[in-house]
């Protein structure tokens, strides 16, 4: 399984560089399985396709901002390692 860095306010220009990492980013979409899924550090409200069923995944708020689900069947979701 390949590692990719959504990189945020705590990652060094070191981090970044570290080898192995198959990608770096700010921001991404993505697809799994069919579901589109935005991904960036920082917790949203309004993202890409919110209004159409695309989920975002954010880490920045350390559990504080609560995710929640659209009326489309997407939703938002803090997945940050300390959450």
């Amino acid at each position: 399984m390949e590692a990719h860095l959504v990189s945020g306010n705590h990652d060094s220009p070191e981090t970044r560089r570290v080898k192995g990492w198959a990608s770096v980013r700010d921001y991404g979409e993505v697809s799994v399985e069919g579901t589109k899924i935005v991904l960036s550090h920082y917790g949203m409200r309004v993202w890409n396709g919110s209004h159409h069923g695309v989920a975002h995944l954010y880490g920045h708020s350390h559990g504080r901002l609560p995710g929640f689900r659209t009326s489309s069947g997407g939703g938002c979701l803090d997945v940050g390692v300390d959450s």
